[in-house]
């Protein structure tokens, strides 16, 4: 924006009207949203949000079946959070998505098994309804981990903090804690480890779903081994 001046008169000391010139610059601050400056592979990473639909504070909402990497978005919405920004959701598919198929799949016969002849409803009906609530938490906690975002990271052509380090293998610059994985061929923010149980790499936005899959896991196991028949 160019330059305004806004002249004043002002008097000397010897009662002639001077000029003193005050420069004063406008700015007119913009919402600004990152783009990434670079190749057409920068658009893989899919973290490109309309403007004006963010700028309107518009909830947006897309099913959609696109390959990120090696994981697939089914689909993509926006959310307000407590603040009034919009955060961006994708619901996806990990790699090994078969794998993950397996693991619901044992579950629920596990569960069949345990809970038609172990602990039948008419039998232990009390027993029963608790061990399906667990059950059902499990195989809740399972799916949020495997179909949530895991925290994949918007390549980046050049660093953004002191602290940032280039990675070779994705291509972009990187914050601390966020590391490419070679499974999903991405950058995930606060990367733990890739779980080929739930199909998925486990990262900042699932790892609380992860761990609460676990303890369900597990809760649900001890349960199941506690209240089993004694052999006859």
């Amino acid at each position: 924006m160019p330059r305004s001046e806004h002249v004043f008169p002002t008097t000397t000391g010897s009662g002639v009207a001077s000029k003193r010139e005050f420069p004063t610059t406008i700015s007119i601050e913009e919402s600004t949203f990152e783009s990434n400056e670079s190749d057409s592979s920068d658009e893989a990473f899919g973290d490109y949000w309309n403007a004006t639909t963010q700028a309107e504070g518009q909830w947006t909402s897309c099913f959609k079946c696109e390959k990120l990497g090696n994981m697939f978005v089914v689909c993509e919405y926006s959310i307000e959070d407590v603040s009034g920004n919009y955060e961006k959701k994708r619901i996806m598919i990990g790699p090994h998505w078969s794998t993950l198929l397996m693991t619901f799949g044992i579950l629920l016969v596990i569960t069949g098994l345990v809970y038609g002849i172990i602990l039948p409803v008419d039998e232990h009906p009390l027993l029963f309804f608790v061990g399906m609530g667990l059950s059902d938490l499990m195989f809740t906690f399972l799916a949020l981990t495997a179909f949530s975002d895991p925290g994949i990271f918007t390549r980046h052509t050049r660093p953004l903090g002191e602290d940032w380090t280039y990675s070779g293998q994705a291509g972009s610059f990187r914050p601390p804690g966020t590391i490419f994985c070679k499974e999903t061929e991405l950058l995930i923010q606060g990367y733990d480890h890739f779980c080929v149980w739930t199909g998925t790499v486990i990262g900042e936005k699932n790892i609380a779903w992860f761990n609460l899959y676990v303890a369900a896991l597990f809760a649900t196991m001890l349960f199941d081994m506690g209240k089993r028949k004694p052999c006859q």
